[in-house]
């Protein structure tokens, strides 16, 4: 899609975990995995029998776009040939999701905040539900 003017509300990893929660998915704090990277602030791990969701702040929005592009780009390596994508983007956000080789992956940003997952795609709808309440 183009990029709109639009903009939305960053998210805290406290309605992260109160939305996951009330979607089934269990809520654990995964700073440690990054207490050796200083640009990452706090983030959260969100699992659901095998699914897992993670929301990171970063300590700005440079390094938060920087992360964004490169999952992006490792998704894009995984990406087969009848891969479906989509991105939106706007002043202050962008998301962009695919569905390619039985999976689901997402990376969706606003300011300097990114929720990520690479699920089945049975996943899929489960994780949008979160996406959507969370207004990614």
């Amino acid at each position: 899609g183009c990029t709109s003017k639009e903009e939305k509300e960053a998210k805290t990893l406290n309605d992260f975990e109160e939305i996951c929660i009330n979607n089934g998915f269990s809520v654990e704090d995964n700073g440690n995995n990054y207490s050796n990277v200083d640009y990452i602030a706090e983030s959260k791990l969100a699992t659901l029998d095998t699914a897992t969701l993670e929301m990171v702040i970063y300590d700005n929005l440079e390094n938060a776009t920087k992360a964004q592009d490169s999952q992006i780009e490792t998704f894009n390596n995984m990406k087969g040939s009848g891969a479906v994508i989509n991105k939106d983007k706007g002043a202050n956000y962008y998301n962009y999701n695919m569905i390619t080789n039985g999976y689901y992956t997402i990376s969706t940003r606003v300011d300097n905040t990114l929720i990520f997952s690479r699920v089945p795609v049975d996943y899929k709808d489960e994780i949008e539900t979160i996406i959507n309440a969370l207004g990614y």
